[in-house]
């Protein structure tokens, strides 16, 4: 039996949410978001290759049906197959 050990519960999205990079490349599908990250299934081998285990970037989690966009400062913590494991971080000063 696999022990959970999520500090906070993971809450569903609409199957239609899809994170983009600050570029606008569709990066993939947003799975899974609880209080400290989100799951992220890649679109493509390319989207998997911008996303490496600790690499902090800019996103934007885009919901078409209620057409709303949120961005996010994120830092990948896992990548296992085509998901990426991120975590909410603070954004990095602008240089």
């Amino acid at each position: 039996m696999a022990y959970d050990q999520r500090q906070f519960p993971r809450m569903k999205i609409t199957e239609q949410a899809v994170a983009v990079n600050d570029r606008g490349l569709q990066l993939g599908k947003v799975k899974e978001v609880g209080a400290g990250g989100m799951m992220i299934t890649a679109v493509s081998q390319e989207a998997l290759m911008l996303m490496p285990v600790g690499r902090k970037m800019r996103i934007n989690v885009i919901e078409p049906g209620t057409k709303t966009t949120t961005p996010l400062s994120v830092e990948v913590l896992y990548v296992r197959d085509d998901n990426v494991g991120v975590k909410f971080s603070t954004p990095e000063p602008e240089r």
